[in-house]
């Protein structure tokens, strides 16, 4: 995450918040820093299972607060 911000809520691998190619067989998301939840600062890891073929895309996205 980028410095001086806090996550503004929960991570999810699930449509709005990400899209992935049906390729793409699971998505988790690992927060090595403490629990994905509201206030969370730390580095973020998507884990993705599958093959991405050349010309598919997806998206992740999550939300920050300024401190």
């Amino acid at each position: 995450m980028p410095e001086h911000t806090l996550l503004s809520n929960q991570i999810s691998c699930n449509s709005p918040a990400t899209q992935t190619p049906t390729s793409i067989t699971s998505c988790n998301i690992l927060t090595v820093d403490g629990s994905n939840t509201n206030g969370y600062s730390g580095a973020i890891k998507w884990i993705l299972n599958g093959v991405l073929a050349p010309a598919e895309k997806g998206y992740v996205t999550y939300r920050v607060t300024i401190q």
